[in-house]
């Protein structure tokens, strides 16, 4: 198993080049597609974000 690697925003940005990415982007995972009554989360320092490769 790889472990796990520590990234910039700017280095995770950088490997999503040529993805089209769904709302809300890179985000911090606790902002990453709240529900309508969701309250606001703690921020965590986990970055995620889905998309789609374009060609």
């Amino acid at each position: 198993m790889t472990p796990p690697a520590v990234r910039t925003r700017d280095e995770i940005a950088a490997l999503l080049d040529g993805w089209d990415l769904l709302p809300s982007g890179l985000v911090p995972i606790s902002q990453w597609r709240p529900g309508p009554d969701d309250a606001p989360a703690a921020a965590l320092s986990v970055l995620g974000a889905a998309g789609r490769l374009t060609r």
